[in-house]
């Protein structure tokens, strides 16, 4: 197969894709319209897909092997109002503001390709399209199924990315997308009226210490030469000027890379939440919502991806980016099997570029051929 001529002639179907997806944005377990559409597509490819967990799709390219592969793709939306005034952009209170409309496009385009060139390879392509990763979902039960398949050889993915320049893809070893785990605590004391706080215990006085407490917390218990992010994004109590609640909610998160950095971080937050409930002489209810680990690089399997890309010349380029504050539950397959996350830089020059999540997020379209012959690319080193 010719790769580059393949991903050339389907370009303009790449482009109709991703606007037809960008147009329909579904949250997390809520995909509907999403997944019938890719079912239909595969169908036309003439491949066969399975629903497993709460809504994934696993569809197959040829036969197993000494060797297999996973591709995967998230495809929810987000729960923003789309303000980027794209004559294809979404109506629905829902939005593509972080380019998995791009991700579900690029991994239908190489099932096009490699189903084409399906007889050539030695093994099987697992297409892998996630439902729910923004609400850290999904991941686990198409792992499972793949593991109830025989396993994979490598599981390889890639996310679109605002802080790379269009015609170049972040490729690294190691770790390159932070774990992550939510907290909330409840700190309950005894509402009453404002004028006598004798009579009350006032919870919004220690939920604010808390904070500030837990604020400052990374420096204490993170080592400089670390990375390591406590951050607070909610804290509610009360309904008046003149009465003390009843019950006061602060809701935030941690961001890491490594282990013992999350487990000294949670630690700390239990101790500093304890002690100063007991300080203020109220109650309190913590709780941890443990979310996933970094998304850590296999070297061997990076160091093959160079070699993808020597072959591609200029025409997509390997940078390495910082490290990535932000979380992604693709953490669970490289914990699981060897492999990837690539970074496709969709920042265009001259061109202003909002962040993820952002109400006017956009995308270089230009950059979804570039994925597709990288990736079919890999998959015909390995497999073919």
């Amino acid at each position: 197969m010719d790769v580059l001529a393949a991903t050339q002639e389907i370009t303009p179907q790449l482009v109709a894709w991703r606007r037809e997806f960008h147009q329909h944005p579904e949250r997390g377990l809520e995909e509907v319209w999403t997944p019938a559409r890719i079912k239909e597509i595969l169908a036309e490819l003439d491949i066969p897909v399975v629903e497993v967990g709460e809504g994934s799709l696993v569809g197959q390219i040829g036969q197993r092997g000494e060797k297999n592969l996973a591709i995967r793709a998230d495809m929810d939306g987000l729960p923003v109002v789309e303000e980027t005034g794209l004559p294809f952009a979404a109506t629905n209170g829902h939005m593509h503001a972080c380019g998995h409309d791009g991700h579900v496009t690029m991994l239908l385009g190489e099932a096009k390709l490699l189903k084409a060139a399906e007889s050539q390879l030695h093994g099987a392509v697992y297409l892998c399209f996630q439902t729910a990763e923004e609400i850290g979902r999904g991941a686990q039960p198409i792992i499972d199924y793949l593991k109830e398949q025989g396993g994979v050889t490598e599981a390889i993915g890639y996310h679109l990315w605002a802080d790379v320049a269009s015609g170049a893809v972040s490729l690294k070893p190691g770790p390159v997308m932070a774990g992550a785990d939510g907290f909330t605590i409840t700190v309950h004391g005894v509402g009453g009226h404002g004028s006598r706080p004798d009579l009350a215990k006032d919870p919004i006085k220690p939920a604010c210490q808390m904070v500030l407490e837990l604020s400052a917390l990374p420096s204490n218990v993170v080592s400089p030469l670390d990375s390591g992010v406590l951050h607070i994004g909610q804290i509610t109590a009360g309904t008046a000027g003149n009465v003390f609640p009843d019950t006061a909610f602060i809701q935030g998160a941690i961001r890491h890379f490594d282990p013992q950095v999350r487990e000294n971080l949670l630690a700390g937050i239990k101790r500093v939440v304890e002690h100063t409930a007991a300080a203020w002489d109220v109650e309190v209810d913590l709780d941890f919502l443990r979310g996933g680990l970094a998304v850590v690089n296999t070297e061997a399997c990076v160091d093959e991806a160079v070699d993808v890309l020597d072959e591609m010349g200029d025409r997509l380029m390997g940078v390495q980016a910082p490290h990535i504050l932000a979380s992604e539950n693709y953490s669970l397959f490289v914990h699981e099997f060897p492999g990837f996350l690539a970074h496709l830089g969709v920042e265009r020059e001259g061109v202003e570029q909002f962040y993820h999540h952002h109400a006017k997020f956009d995308i270089d379209e230009d950059v979804l051929p570039l994925g597709v012959e990288f990736f079919v690319r890999y998959a015909m080193r390995m497999l073919g």
